[in-house]
């Protein structure tokens, strides 16, 4: 390897101190954890949440519990929350969850030069929130694309760096 990138490289070292995850039929990692040591199979074909068929695919690894989202805690009025999808919701549930399995304090990360880099691979409800066109509401497009999760994450926590704007406390 090029002496001069393991140079530059070395500035600029990242940190992965915190944790968290959602994971099929599992309520946190550590359920993730034993489900996998006990060949649990997490991979379902009922229809709990979808059709059989849905999307095409006959099988899900679905996640436990999408109900139960603090919109309050997390600073969100019930107009924006009512249309965050559950991938937007959950995002903002780890987030948390990370920073404070990392030790951190929300205080200590706020205004901070915190970045949030989000890889999103799946978006399957995006059919059920585009189907009525006639009722849609104003927030659907900042609550359900996926590319604005990162941001929204950014925003609540206020790792931009911004004062004086309400947060998640």
């Amino acid at each position: 390897m090029d002496s001069a990138l393991c140079e530059t490289s070395a500035i600029h070292d990242i940190v992965i101190s915190g944790f968290s995850g959602r994971f099929p039929e599992s309520a946190d990692v550590d359920e993730f954890y034993k489900n996998l040591l006990n060949h649990v199979d997490m991979i379902v074909d009922d229809e709990s949440r979808f059709p059989l068929g849905y999307l095409g695919i006959g099988k899900f690894g679905k996640v436990k519990d999408l109900s139960s989202f603090d919109n309050e805690f997390f600073s969100q009025p019930n107009a924006v929350a009512d249309n965050m999808s559950p991938d937007a919701r959950i995002c903002l549930e780890m987030t948390y969850e990370a920073i404070i399995d990392a030790g951190e304090s929300l205080s200590s990360l706020a205004n901070s030069r915190t970045g949030v880099f989000l890889n999103h691979t799946s978006y399957n409800s995006s059919p059920a929130f585009s189907t009525d066109w006639d009722n849609l509401s104003p927030y659907i497009l900042s609550g359900c694309l996926p590319a604005l999760i990162a941001n929204r994450i950014s925003n609540v926590f206020n790792f931009s760096g911004e004062e004086n704007v309400q947060r998640v406390s």
